[in-house]
């Protein structure tokens, strides 16, 4: 995104609002897939994609499980601070990277 060089204080404000939004969409969309993806085996995966006319190999199925495992080990710490029990732990006081968020944005209403 390109700095502007004359921008007023909504437009600024209305700016970071809602690409905060977004990223927060993002995050829970992220969750909610991967609630779906943490019940399924690879080999699941691959038979999904395969009925559709998209064979999936082995490799990739798991590369995508684990990526979206990951992924939500980082929403989870946006959002609380700390990861799912099976990831490392913060130690110390966890900092919740959602609550300077949702200062400017609000609760998430759904």
């Amino acid at each position: 995104m390109a700095i502007m060089a004359s921008v007023t204080t909504d437009q600024v404000l209305n700016t970071a609002r809602s690409l905060l939004a977004a990223h927060r969409r993002s995050l829970l969309d992220v969750q909610q897939y991967a609630l779906w993806t943490a019940g399924i085996s690879a080999a699941d995966l691959q038979a999904i994609a395969t009925g559709t006319g998209a064979p999936m190999s082995s490799a990739d199925a798991g590369i995508i499980l684990a990526a979206m495992a990951d992924a939500n080990a980082e929403a989870q710490i946006h959002f609380t601070g700390q990861a799912p029990g099976t990831y490392p732990q913060v130690t110390g006081t966890p900092y919740i990277y959602a609550a300077s968020q949702v200062r400017l944005i609000g609760p998430f209403a759904g």
